[in-house]
């Protein structure tokens, strides 16, 4: 997390009398302009791999012709699969947040979709950290970042086992002619792959025991004066941190069974064995490059396009079942959430 954002939480004075001099223009093409460009580039690059497709213009008269009506019921369950992978995510802040204050779940899943809100414009979705923390109490709100950073790395481990799985399957039931000829090469996959194993192990490890990290935090020059505020991490227990990691992986389900019914409904024409992993590794390409969620729209069509596009044809399909997850799963929260934000009060004492 940068300092910024800790003096943004801290204390707004100090804040505002620390970093007057951003140039105003760099700030406005970062806020205003970055996501927009990179969409529009990530989608002209999406449409010149479509229409390279002799088939696309069938493929799309089927989609619209079947998609929208013969599909009505897995529609519904997508939505519904959205309010669970939420839901089980404001479980995962319910449980972590005790050690701050008590919390009712309503509020923490209020919390996660103004979180979302502020995420939309902001790299990673950085801003998920302060929509979340302003369900907090004054005083705690550093601390709450601490947790909320815990939680989000016990799904950022779910990501790379799986990931890393999934990068083992391609490589076996693929084969080297297929992974070439999509223009990858099987050097670099397993050079990838042995140094994500090497990193999940460490992660793993750093997380199972989070109050080794609270004497290096301290020592840290960009945030030692920030170093009390992560004792709390030193609270969880190695049951509480397991319990996490299988909520982790229940969402990380969850997701995937949202790809599978997106594929059915658009006709990509994969097994579900082969969704499965496909949609992994697509994942964990996902979770380790930077962007912003405009941006990550056209990024998730290019990744899956490329990944998914070794065993389907259908790349107008690809493009709409990624799309459609990221419309319900991110954009639709986080309109709700930003209507929520509005009775929120930011400082509660005067």
């Amino acid at each position: 997390m940068p300092r910024i954002i800790f003096d943004a939480l801290c204390n707004e004075g100090v804040f505002l009398a620390k970093y007057p001099v951003l140039n105003k223009s760099i700030k406005i093409i970062i806020n205003y302009w970055l996501g927009p460009l990179l969409f529009i580039w990530f989608g002209y690059h999406i449409w010149q791999q479509i229409s390279s497709d002799g088939d696309w213009k069938d493929s799309w008269n089927h989609i619209r012709s079947t998609a929208f009506s013969a599909h009505w019921q897995e529609w519904v369950l997508l939505c519904v699969l959205m309010l669970a992978n939420w839901s089980i995510e404001a479980l995962k802040w319910h449980n972590s947040i005790k050690h701050l204050q008590q919390m009712s779940y309503w509020r923490s899943f209020r919390a996660i979709l103004t979180g979302l809100s502020f995420a939309v414009n902001t790299p990673n979705r950085i801003g998920e950290y302060l929509g979340r923390v302003l369900y907090v109490e004054e005083g705690n709100r550093i601390r709450a970042v601490a947790i909320t950073i815990v939680n989000s790395w016990s799904q950022l481990i779910i990501t790379l086992v799986m990931g890393v799985l999934a990068l083992i399957y391609m490589q076996v039931q693929l084969g080297k002619a297929t992974i070439e000829d999509a223009g990858l090469s099987i050097f670099w996959i397993r050079s990838f792959q042995w140094m994500l194993i090497v990193i999940t192990v460490v992660l793993v490890s750093l997380y199972m025991r989070l109050g080794w990290l609270i004497p290096l935090l301290e020592k840290l020059p960009f945030i030692e004066r920030f170093g009390k505020y992560f004792h709390v991490l030193g609270e969880f227990s190695r049951r509480e941190l397991l319990e996490m990691l299988l909520l982790s992986l229940l969402r990380y389900f969850v997701f995937i069974l949202q790809y599978q019914l997106v594929f059915s409904i658009f006709g990509v024409g994969l097994t579900w064995w082969q969704g499965f992993w496909m949609t992994g590794a697509v994942f964990l390409i996902l979770a380790i490059v930077p962007t912003i969620a405009l941006a990550e729209l056209g990024l998730r069509g290019e990744v899956s396009l490329q990944l998914i596009g070794m065993l389907s044809k259908n790349k107008i399909g690809i493009v709409a079942a990624t799309g459609s997850v990221w419309f319900v799963n991110l954009l639709i929260p986080a309109i709700v959430g930003s209507i929520m934000v509005i009775g929120i009060k930011i400082y509660r004492n005067k």
